[in-house]
């Protein structure tokens, strides 16, 4: 029903393709800072009680793949949970799971199904580094998901593009990083507080014909080194910002993409790479928002249409 290793420093050994299950309702699952514990190819641990909170101690222990899976159970983390194991999947499928705002890694963590289920992440930052499928909320029937304050971390340590199925739902942070390369693909039109891509270069591609919203998008290359801002297929896709004030995506290449409100998405030292609309790209010297528009070649305090309309505009400033 329990498992309780407090004060145990032998070894616990895990053999291969054995699910350890944990079906006890209210209890405990607590590994020992002070044992071995020895995880081996297909192990997974299964959470499946039906009432009560079970508090889940992994005591910096790697865990192998973890399931939730009991209609009506409760867990909550007490410290920092990190998966492994051949898929190092995390996996809710009933129940609720509060990960208590302790930090969460894994290669994939997926809350899709149509049972009553709710995930609730407060404060946590959950790592995921899977080269596939790394968040699967493809579907959300019966979810409940509160985000809190958290960030969800895409790492990536292979070439392999990865998935983020996002349900349509509204996420706090989003934060791709990695020391390869590798093509992050958005499903869906998801909600972000916070938009965020480093280590360039890093290819970011939204489904067509999807709306994606943030209210900050924290996005830049670098010289030779460009962000690329796409579509899955050869159609547009849309950004939206909330929350008023602009975004400025500094050595990027963007195509495909409607970005609204008006004057609000600036591009600099940046490629419009077509089929473009919204997006104002700014000229070498030019700073937002005196830059030209997508497609326009020009605008407000750049050359292009607007300078050859009015060629003595600055004059007549500084006269003013």
């Amino acid at each position: 029903n329990s498992l309780d290793m407090n004060g145990y420093a032998n070894t616990l050994t895990m053999n291969s393709a054995v699910d350890l299950t944990i079906d006890g309702n209210g209890v405990v699952s607590r590994l020992a800072a002070g044992m071995t514990f020895t995880l081996n190819t297909n192990a997974k641990v299964l959470f499946t009680g039906t009432s009560g909170t079970t508090i889940v101690t992994s005591a910096g222990k790697v865990m192998p793949a973890v399931t939730f899976k009991g209609t009506g159970g409760t867990w909550q983390l007490a410290d920092a949970l990190a998966a492994t194991g051949a898929t190092g999947a995390i996996v809710l499928t009933r129940g609720a799971l509060d990960t208590n705002g302790m930090a969460v890694s894994g290669a994939t963590f997926s809350v899709t199904g149509t049972l009553a289920r709710a995930l609730t992440l407060g404060a946590s930052t959950v790592s995921l580094s899977s080269s596939s499928n790394v968040w699967n909320a493809t579907d959300t029937t019966n979810l409940t998901f509160t985000p809190g304050t958290s960030t969800i971390k895409l790492i990536g340590t292979t070439g392999t593009t990865k998935t983020f199925q996002g349900g349509g739902l509204t996420y706090n942070n989003l934060w791709i990083t990695g020391s390869t390369v590798a093509i992050n693909q958005f499903i869906g039109g998801n909600t972000f507080a916070d938009f965020k891509v480093d280590t360039p270069p890093r290819p970011v591609q939204f489904t067509a014909a999807t709306t994606t919203t943030v209210t900050t998008f924290t996005v830049a290359g670098t010289s030779g080194n460009l962000m690329t801002i796409g579509s899955i297929t050869a159609a547009s896709h849309a950004l939206t910002k909330a929350g008023g004030g602009t975004i400025t995506c500094d050595f990027c290449s963007i195509s495909y993409s409607d970005a609204s409100p008006a004057n609000t998405w600036y591009a600099t030292n940046s490629t419009n790479g077509g089929n473009n609309t919204g997006w104002i790209f700014c000229a070498a010297g030019q700073t937002p928002p005196n830059c030209g528009s997508a497609g326009d070649g020009g605008g407000p305090g750049a050359s292009g249409w607007w300078g050859s309309l009015f060629p003595f505009r600055d004059v007549m400033t500084e006269l003013d």
